[in-house]
């Protein structure tokens, strides 16, 4: 189907939005780690993991720190170390909902799908009213041929928050995959909407136009 060879696109979709996960207080490394924000707020990801690292000299035991590097990691294609990094959080904070999702979206970039799922169903259990997790975990679910889990997800997480894009795409990928592409078109449309500057929204939207005509 049309949308089938995004399914090895998963970091380029999902981790832009993340940087939200960052509003939270933060310990030690303060001044780097307040940095850091700012420089993931603006995408500027490697000035972003420069200032997570001088955050870590500081203060090594700073869980925020390895979440915010392994954040910045996964929006520069280097989930091994966005991996590495959300595992240094986590043993430092067990309970972490952020790092669990940034785990499970580099274990989905490294094509270990049930690890992913695991991970994001854990921090769903710690954030149960969180849509991004819900939804990326449809993500998961939809390209890794799981389409009935994918669309219960996608159904949740858009009761949850009606704009969510990784949801709205995950739907689109379900919908195309059963020949229902003008509803696929209209997720993906919609997704446009939310974020236009979303290239791989764009080109999943070109696929399924094309698609179009041949589907009349």
């Amino acid at each position: 189907m049309a949308l089938s060879k995004f399914t090895s696109s998963f970091a380029l979709f999902v981790a832009m939005p993340a940087v939200a996960l960052l509003l939270t207080s933060c310990g030690g490394g303060g001044n780097h780690i307040e940095q850091g924000k700012k420089m993931l707020e603006g995408k500027q990801w490697d000035r972003a993991i420069n200032e997570f690292n001088e955050a870590i000299k500081e203060d090594p035991k700073q869980y925020y720190a390895y979440f915010g590097q392994g954040l910045a990691y996964a929006n520069t294609g280097h989930p091994d170390l966005a991996f590495a990094s959300a595992n240094q959080a986590l043993a430092l904070k067990p309970d972490d909902a952020g790092s669990f999702c940034v785990r499970g979206q580099a274990e989905a970039e490294l094509n270990q799908p049930q690890q992913a799922v695991t991970d994001m169903t854990q921090a769903i259990q710690l954030d149960p009213k969180k849509a991004k997790y819900v939804a990326l975990r449809s993500y998961i679910y939809a390209t890794h041929e799981q389409p009935e889990l994918a669309m219960k997800d996608s159904e949740t997480a858009l009761t949850l928050d009606p704009n969510s894009v990784p949801a709205l795409v995950s739907a689109a990928i379900i919908l195309d995959s059963k020949g229902l592409h003008e509803q696929a078109l209209g997720a993906i449309q919609k997704a446009i909407a939310v974020e236009p500057g979303n290239t791989t929204v764009q080109k999943m939207q070109a696929m399924l136009e094309q698609e179009q005509p041949q589907a009349q």
